[in-house]
């Protein structure tokens, strides 16, 4: 240890001999370090800081002369490895997993959601402006169902409006049993999370999502202005909101988290952009990650919710999941205001 950090003061070419040895040794320190923290001794600990500012220096000289390209590579592999430890947290792995889980989802999330609030307010706006649309012209013109929906689920539709008896309220394909709500919550969990890292991937090509969300959003318009027409608008708006407000949201996420890696790779800005993506897919998983608890919620107001409640209940599920996010994405997460001294 006492040759290596010595060769700070020593001649060009007795450094240099010294060299070789010292960034071997900060290599497997930093590389033990990283692999188990909790068996760095006292010596080690205080060693690791000293070898990395030692091998900073002898780095700097290195480029300074600019003779030896190969060695002056190694020292910036070794430094970068060392540096990932030294400013990374040698003592991180003693936060629990769970909690680390927790935190990633519940606070990162929302701290997420707010920094990248233009590309998931877009997504937000175009799919339910478009849809706002296409329930406003199937409204008005039960053909324009046959043009934004598939024909033979228009017909699907309208078969079922026409059979109802008075006074019964439309569910769509909303119809098992409470006795398979649990496989049902089950699958349906599945099957969105499935949806939703799809939705992700469209997000690397913004196009292609916005013509998949276009597609989805005047589909879903246009189903609830297809049951207007039977006075049914209400009913099936409730059933599909009801698990819909967590569902949607956790879609328009997943959609944004693809767009923030998209960002990545077009505008890297002043970075290589090898680094852009990398950054840009730890941003992106952080925006992913509230969607899984979404999801689950989804499922279980899906499987047991929806398809049993009258409207007033599912209207009631709606409005208190968009309260809960709006408090969950807007303030969780925030940090404290400090109180300005009076004058």
């Amino acid at each position: 240890m006492e040759d290596g950090l010595g060769c700070l003061t020593m001649r060009p070419v007795t450094a240099a001999r010294q060299d070789p040895k010292l960034l071997e040794r900060l290599h497997k320190l930093s590389q033990k370090a990283r692999r188990k923290p909790r068996r760095l001794s006292d010596a080690e600990l205080e060693d690791l800081p000293r070898l990395y500012r030692a091998a900073a220096s002898i780095s700097s000289r290195l480029v300074t002369r600019g003779d030896q390209p190969a060695a002056i590579r190694e020292s910036k592999r070794v430094l970068a490895q060392a540096h990932a430890q030294l400013h990374a947290g040698l003592r991180s792995d003693d936060t629990p997993w769970y909690r680390r889980m927790l935190t990633l989802v519940f606070l990162e999330g929302p701290r997420s959601i707010r920094a990248e609030w233009r590309i998931v307010g877009f997504w937000m706006l175009l799919f339910y402006g478009l849809g706002a649309l296409g329930y406003v012209l199937v409204a008005n013109d039960l053909g324009m169902a046959f043009r934004l929906v598939p024909p033979a689920q228009v017909a699907d539709a309208i078969s079922q409006l026409d059979g109802l008896a008075p006074g019964e309220a439309w569910e769509g394909n909303f119809t098992f049993g409470l006795d398979a709500s649990s496989s049902a919550a089950g699958m349906i969990m599945g099957h969105n999370l499935w949806v939703c890292v799809l939705w992700m991937i469209s997000g690397v090509m913004p196009p292609l999502m916005a013509f998949f969300f276009a597609n989805f959003a005047l589909m879903i318009g246009a189903y609830v202005g297809i049951a207007s027409h039977w006075g049914q608008d209400a009913s099936i708006f409730s059933i599909l909101m009801c698990h819909g407000t967590f569902e949607l949201t956790a879609a328009i996420l997943s959609g944004s988290a693809g767009t923030v890696i998209a960002r990545g790779i077009v505008a890297p800005g002043r970075f290589s952009r090898s680094y852009a993506i990398r950054h840009a897919g730890q941003r992106a998983l952080r925006l992913f990650a509230p969607t899984i608890p979404l999801l689950v919620a989804a499922g279980l107001i899906e499987g047991y919710v929806s398809p049993h409640a009258p409207t007033s209940v599912r209207l009631a599920f709606a409005g208190t999941s968009a309260v809960i996010m709006l408090i969950w994405f807007g303030w969780v997460g925030r940090e404290p205001v400090e109180p300005q001294p009076a004058g």
